[in-house]
């Protein structure tokens, strides 16, 4: 048995995996995300005494991770941490290996191992929610680049000088696909709506609405412009979306695969699939107990 931790912004969630990457046993806890690493890494120990013995420990953290070493240089959603050797300092409390990646790479390499990337070999997986997360798994392994970042699409830059971004630039192509562009969007079709996020656009356009089916079209546009590059360039036999955002389905991958036909080469265009994740929330969970 092994266990995965999936660090969220508001949730710590642990699984004990089996050898077929079934999560048999779980638990979780509220993420205590601007205290001192020291809490976090005694919640973790806590979860994992919860679930048992376990041969080893895997944990996808969200931000800037040094893979090889098990540290967490910055996080996003964990304000106070600053090249943090989580792995080290689980290893000596826990007794036990420990694996500490990225939480897209997480994600990856479970949907890779048991999920909609079986069968693949050269995939990109992205997540979309709040922003866009992206990795890439080359030739069966997680490619992770120089400063372990390869496959963030999110803040490359979609529209020159264009929308301001959390992250200090502007045009950034999470601000035209995730779900801030779903909102903001969404106004500009139905200017009298109250109250709109990403579910409420999905229930509206499932039920036939022409401006939530318009929603999803200009979305499914968005990222056909980014994900064709990536096409281009590596030549992937798959790629995976999942995050919140891929739960309306069709409303989104039937555009998005009509757009990248024309944001390709011809003799590219029977080469990959578009696949939706086939682990839903598991997969941060089983990719992370899987890590090598």
């Amino acid at each position: 048995m092994k266990i995965g931790i999936d660090i969220g912004g508001t949730n710590v969630r642990a699984g004990l995996v089996d050898i077929e990457g079934r999560v048999v046993d779980r638990v979780s806890a509220k993420t205590p995300s601007n205290e001192e690493p020291e809490r976090l890494i005694e919640l973790i120990i806590s979860l994992c005494g919860q679930l048992g013995q376990a041969e080893s420990v895997g944990i996808g953290a969200p931000g800037l991770i040094d893979h090889l070493n098990g540290i967490v240089r910055i996080s996003p959603n964990l304000p106070k941490w600053r090249d943090v050797p989580l792995k080290a300092l689980l290893e000596l409390k826990l007794a036990r290996p420990v694996k500490v990646a990225n939480d897209v790479n997480s994600i990856a390499w479970g949907e890779f191992l048991f999920g909609a990337g079986i069968g693949s070999k050269d995939m990109l997986v992205i997540t979309l929610g709040t922003g866009l997360g992206g990795a890439l798994i080359l030739d069966g392994k997680l490619h992770l680049g120089k400063s372990h970042m390869a496959g963030e699409l999110g803040h490359s830059t979609f529209i020159k000088n264009g929308l301001s971004c959390p992250c200090g630039k502007r045009g950034c192509v999470e601000q035209y696909v995730a779900k801030n562009a779903i909102i903001r969007i969404a106004r500009e079709k139905n200017p009298e709506l109250k109250e709109v996020d990403p579910e409420i656009v999905a229930k509206a356009g499932h039920k036939g609405e022409k401006w939530a089916i318009e929603v999803y079209e200009e979305i499914g546009d968005n990222l056909a412009r980014v994900l064709g590059g990536v096409i281009q360039l590596l030549n992937p036999d798959r790629i995976i979306v999942g995050g919140q955002i891929s739960k309306a389905g069709e409303l989104l991958f039937s555009p998005l695969r009509r757009a990248i036909i024309n944001e390709i080469q011809p003799a590219l265009r029977e080469t990959f699939e578009i696949k939706k994740s086939a682990l839903g929330n598991d997969a941060g969970i089983i990719g992370a107990a899987f890590l090598t």
